[in-house]
């Protein structure tokens, strides 16, 4: 690995797993391919992540050692939700007259742990729009409020449900399609 970050490690999921798929899926909305593109980066926990798949490994670099006050390699792994094995269940439906396709076509995919205050403010900020309208939303939220990531100040982590308790619902209008009731659920 070539990064200059100060935190990585390889981690090995618990079964079947494809980073692409369940970081591009629309679960999550804050993760890039980066150049070269077998790289993806985002920020999850306040903290600045590259990661990548190699066959069954998953490399990953951190911006710190610590996440919410664990160990980088332990936070992504339970981000990623890598402990749980899926082969059973996929196993259970994968000759399952309407279940079996989409089991073939998803495996893998995992259902992220992201921190529920921005999954639910990214929910909020969704309703009706694209993935890529929806990516952009967000970013320029985050970039508009997030405080600096450690160690990247170029990128901004989620803001803090307090500094948004903070705002207006017209602060917050441009990055909810311009729509003041999802703006105020927000809030």
């Amino acid at each position: 690995m070539s990064s200059h970050l100060p935190a990585r490690g390889v981690l090995l999921p618990n079964g079947s797993f494809e980073l692409a798929l369940t970081l591009l899926c629309g679960q999550c909305f804050r993760w890039n391919r980066s150049s070269p593109p077998e790289w993806f980066e985002g920020i999850a926990g306040g903290t600045f992540w590259r990661l990548q798949q190699y066959g069954l490994e998953i490399r990953w670099e951190c911006s710190t050692a610590l996440v919410r006050e664990t160990e980088a390699g332990i936070w992504i792994a339970e981000y990623l939700n890598l402990g749980q094995d899926l082969t059973e269940f996929e196993n259970l439906f994968c000759g399952h007259p309407i279940l079996a396709e989409p089991i073939r076509l998803l495996r893998g995919l995992r259902l992220i742990r992201q921190e529920p205050w921005e999954c639910a403010v990214s929910y909020l900020f969704a309703q009706s729009l694209s993935v890529k309208v929806i990516r952009k939303a967000l970013e320029n939220f985050c970039n508009r409020f997030g405080e600096a990531v450690e160690g990247i100040p170029a990128r901004r982590a989620f803001p803090e449900p307090g500094l948004v308790s903070l705002l207006s619902p017209l602060d917050l209008r441009p990055f909810a399609n311009n729509n003041r009731a999802r703006a105020e659920r927000i809030v």
